[in-house]
């Protein structure tokens, strides 16, 4: 029973980390996506001291009927991460959890009912379930959180968040809006084509770049447009050698940093000295994840970023080359 209001209290610190409770004598505050994000690892890493285990799943965020969005999805895959990063808790592969409630016929949405929630806990093994809902309110969004227990299905506690819509959010809402993660269809393109690139099947969007100290930060939405399940490996490097099939970015001043660390949804890696670093992960059909690769010795100073260079697929890899990219403020 202590585990179990050990992971309700981290829920719910994820949820309203730089907002306010929703009461009847508070409104929640608004905050940049970034800033409540940060905010929230930096509650869990502080709160949450014991080593013991709890296993969680986390269903993609919902609008109001029921559809799940390309920003329900990046929500949910960055609870997850952060999550996982702890190493705190047990977190079960969103692949995984999509696959579970597709083959049998679960709620995808915020409103997962009793009895799927119940059942969900049976097959997976999990203590409790986040769900939850988005509003878009114009200049910024409303997010409805929900924890339910497992064993009963019951909700245990709700909490609410009000985020300034950033661009970042904007650009996610204006997506294509499936109604199932199952069903759902291609993403569309944000209309700055520099930011976005198909290749092999996948849709790869950037949704933010930013600085961390004396380091980048690149977000990168990926899609599986091709209608079928599918595998997609991403390389630090592919030809020990050659810079082409290396990932790297490049700056204005012509300097260039390979062998980023990386996570993918809940995977990370880090190249080694002679053998090049990998992850592999399972794509369902018309499923997105979220990759965030971080680069080593670039300055505060630069403003843009000439080239991203990504490296996909078997050795030795395939390139793809994102160009004059802005790093955001």
């Amino acid at each position: 029973m202590k585990s179990y209001f050990f992971i309700l209290l981290l829920f719910f610190s994820l949820i309203m980390a730089g907002c306010n409770s929703t009461s009847e004598t508070a409104a929640p505050s608004s905050e940049n996506l970034e800033s409540q994000l940060q905010l929230l690892a930096d509650q869990i890493i502080k709160t949450f001291q014991e080593s013991s285990k709890n296993k969680l799943a986390v269903s993609a965020f919902t609008d109001i009927e029921g559809n799940v969005s390309p920003l329900g999805k990046f929500l949910a895959e960055e609870l997850t991460t952060r999550l996982f990063r702890t190493g705190k808790f047990d977190l079960v592969e969103r692949s995984l959890l999509q696959k579970v409630m597709e083959e049998h016929q679960l709620n995808l949405s915020g409103i997962l009912d009793e009895n799927s929630a119940v059942q969900l806990g049976n097959i997976l093994g999990v203590q409790a379930i986040a769900v939850g809902t988005i509003s878009d309110l114009g200049s910024s969004i409303k997010v409805n959180a929900r924890l339910l227990s497992a064993e009963t299905g019951k909700v245990m506690s709700v909490a609410s968040a009000k985020i300034i819509k950033d661009e970042t959010i904007a650009m996610l809402l204006a997506q294509s809006a499936p109604n199932t993660e199952k069903t759902a269809k291609p993403i569309e393109k944000k209309a700055d084509s520099n930011l976005s690139l198909e290749k092999d099947g996948f849709q790869f969007n950037i949704v933010r770049i930013q600085h961390s100290g004396e380091s980048i930060i690149i977000q990168i939405a990926i899609s599986n447009i091709s209608g079928k399940d599918q595998n997609l490996r991403i390389l630090n490097r592919g030809r020990k050698d050659s810079k082409e099939t290396q990932t790297m970015v490049m700056t204005a001043n012509g300097s260039q940093s390979f062998d980023p660390t990386f996570s993918f949804g809940n995977s990370a890696a880090k190249s080694l000295a002679i053998h090049p670093g990998l992850i592999d992960k399972e794509f369902l059909a018309d499923m997105s994840i979220n990759l965030e690769l971080q680069f080593e010795g670039v300055s505060t100073e630069e403003k843009r970023l000439p080239l991203f260079q990504l490296i996909i697929g078997n050795y030795p890899g395939k390139s793809l080359k994102f160009k004059n990219l802005s790093i955001d403020k």
